[in-house]
């Protein structure tokens, strides 16, 4: 859900280069154009515009963020362009928590659900 590569701002510059999303450390700024996913955790440093959080809120309403307010890799941004402070990385992201919970919850799976998988690769063929 969070694109492998970002736009990296030159801090003096103010020049863009694409960069793997993992090489990005937290104080750096990247500009992300609508459209695209935002890859990290972070703070809009500059810009407005409108996201589509639903991937890590489940809210079915875009929400309009400006300087200041916190934005997760994974989510949609729809309207402006917007430069971010990157805050995390990678699996420190919200996104990368969520898809931890996730499969540390199919992992710890109750053994009479293992049964019940077992049973079923049987009993439907035969049906």
């Amino acid at each position: 859900m969070a694109p492998a590569k970002a736009r990296r701002l030159g801090k003096e510059s103010g020049t863009e280069e694409d960069v793997e999303t993992t090489s990005l450390r937290p104080g750096e700024w990247i500009r992300v154009r609508p459209g695209e996913n935002i890859p990290v955790d972070g703070i809009i440093r500059s810009g407005a515009t409108t996201l589509n959080e639903s991937t890590i809120t489940g809210e079915s309403l875009p929400r309009d963020k400006s300087d200041g307010d916190e934005v997760f890799a994974g989510t949609e941004n729809l309207t402006g362009v917007v430069d971010v402070e990157v805050s995390k990385v990678g699996a420190d992201t919200t996104l990368g928590k969520v898809r931890e919970l996730i499969l540390s919850a199919e992992k710890t799976r109750l053994p009479m659900m293992r049964v019940m998988d077992r049973y079923v690769a049987y009993y439907t063929p035969l049906v």
